[in-house]
């Protein structure tokens, strides 16, 4: 892994319809690593500037894109994240963390009491051999549902 300086990391929520550079970056990361397919570029790009999407990003530096997360739709007492994606270069920093843990706050001041998100069994995009299922119980979150849909819970009430 290449060694990236942090400095100041800054999260916040992304107008879609303004942030134009912004999104197709989010879109680019989300597409390659998410995904797994860089042509689907244009839909996910199309599914993040959705009316309702509500988009957080984050940054590090001199405002340098380095992650995404989103709610696709309103929030709702049971809230599914979308995507949530870290470039590679800043992996295993904690920022995954930060980023989740802003995202929870969000949904929880949108009246949320849970989050749901989906967590592949994927070793090659985060560090030392952790995949997002270790992440996401590292997080909180149980296993929800069938097993094989990968789908995990966190309870968000009488946190703050």
């Amino acid at each position: 892994m290449d060694e990236v300086e942090l400095g100041t990391v800054a999260i916040r929520e992304i107008d879609p319809s303004v942030e134009l550079d912004v999104l197709d970056q989010a879109a680019r990361l989300i597409a390659r690593d998410v995904v797994g397919h860089e042509r689907r570029f244009l839909d996910v790009r199309d599914e993040l500037g959705a009316l309702n999407t509500h988009l957080i990003g984050l940054f590090v530096l001199r405002r340098r894109f380095a992650g995404v997360s989103f709610v696709p739709g309103p929030y709702q007492e049971r809230t599914r994240l979308g995507y949530f994606a870290i470039v590679p270069p800043f992996r295993g920093r904690g920022l995954g963390a930060q980023l989740l843990r802003a995202h929870e706050g969000l949904a929880r001041q949108h009246g949320a009491q849970e989050m749901i998100l989906e967590a592949y069994p994927d070793t090659d995009s985060f560090p030392e051999g952790r995949d997002a299922a270790t992440f996401y119980q590292h997080m909180g979150y149980q296993s929800y549902g069938d097993p094989r849909d990968f789908e995990w819970i966190r309870d968000l009430r009488g946190e703050g």
